[in-house]
């Protein structure tokens, strides 16, 4: 069994990984801390920090994880009550 993390942009590593290949997504998303009205580059959160973006974000990643997880795959996400503002149920 090989087992392979990915650290960097992750719209980026999705992209590049084949359809209905992957067992597991396991994520670590930003916690949205720092978020103000209109994003902020310096906050841990970059650009993405605008609430109203973040939901798009993570509907973005979150349809990815669905492309390349296998059938039987399952996404596991850490977060808290700010930062999981879509449905993840795909």
């Amino acid at each position: 069994m090989t087992h392979t993390l990915h650290h960097g942009d992750c719209l980026e590593h999705l992209a590049r990984i084949s359809p209905v290949s992957v067992q597991a997504v396991i994520a670590d998303p930003p916690y949205m801390i720092g978020a103000i009205s209109v994003g902020n580059p310096k906050s841990k959160c970059g650009t993405w920090a605008d609430m109203e973006n973040s939901a798009f974000w993570f509907a973005h990643w979150f349809q990815q994880s669905k492309r390349i997880l296998r059938p039987d795959g399952f996404l596991v996400v850490f977060g808290n009550w700010r930062s999981i503002d879509v449905d993840p149920r795909f």
